[in-house]
């Protein structure tokens, strides 16, 4: 079994993506994001984005119901089946499912997150994000034996029936975790982990466990949270990561054999 995170950004090739994957002989179950086209939905909108950072340096996107209404049009909509589109195109027979069809995911809402805004400490109540319970491992199975490729994203279900949002990160680690998965591969708008994200050429062939920590540290934005993310893979005996470029020809195919980023 592959997990494969495809991730948000506008230059990421879903084609290129699709085309790599109908070779596969593999089990795989994808998982992706939908930023770009968040963002651009609220600029045409005019939504203002907002963001809030932790006090270890994550951020995340404050998430309103009016932000829920969004991701439904964008990830759940637009960019999910976009994915669908393309790999149904290249013969892979797919099914687009957000974390709330079939209470495929179970999350619970963080009760209050600390964050600092302005350089002071601040306590946000009614931000909808939260973390992962559980997940529909039944549902997935079933539908890896009517050999239908499961293509995932946020938002999630509480227990309650409320909506939150949870990052397409954590739902990839979860789901992986879950399957025992041989390998993780997050597809990205860059060659790999970058020592400079101004320097295309400064990536990290290799990252070690006792490695990681140091990075997460020097990294900047969503790096961080999918550092964090590799921690957790690697502590639940996931042995092999890969931060790949998703812009390429043969995406995935080319992280297996060596390249971008591989985390062991």
């Amino acid at each position: 079994m592959i997990v494969i995170k495809i991730g948000g950004g506008k230059n990421i090739s879903i084609e290129n993506i699709a085309e790599d994957l109908a070779q596969f002989k593999e089990e795989f179950i994808l998982v992706h994001g939908g930023n770009f086209y968040l963002d651009d939905l609220s600029k045409k909108l005019g939504i203002e984005k907002k963001m809030l950072e932790s006090p270890t340096g994550i951020k995340s996107r404050y998430t309103t119901k009016e932000v829920i209404d969004l991701i439904y049009l964008t990830y759940a909509g637009l960019a999910n089946k976009k994915i669908v589109e393309a790999l149904q195109k290249k013969g892979v027979n797919s099914i687009g499912l957000s974390g709330i069809d079939g209470k495929l995911i179970v999350g619970k809402k963080h009760e209050s997150l600390l964050a600092i805004e302005e350089g002071k400490k601040k306590i946000i109540k009614d931000d909808l994000t939260g973390s992962i319970e559980k997940i529909n491992l039944v549902l997935l199975k079933n539908l890896l034996k009517l050999s239908l490729v499961p293509v995932i994203t946020p938002p999630v279900l509480t227990d309650k029936g409320e909506v939150i949002n949870v990052d397409g990160d954590k739902v990839t680690a979860r789901i992986a975790t879950e399957f025992k998965a041989k390998t993780v591969v997050f597809l990205i708008e860059a060659k790999g982990i970058l020592k400079d994200l101004k320097n295309e050429n400064s990536m990290i062939k290799s990252v070690t466990k006792e490695n990681l920590g140091d990075i997460k540290s020097q990294v900047e934005g969503r790096m961080k949270r999918k550092i964090a993310e590799c921690i957790k893979l690697l502590n639940e005996g996931i042995e092999k990561i890969i931060i790949a470029d998703g812009r390429i020809k043969n995406p995935i195919s080319s992280a297996l054999k060596g390249g971008g980023t591989h985390v062991t």
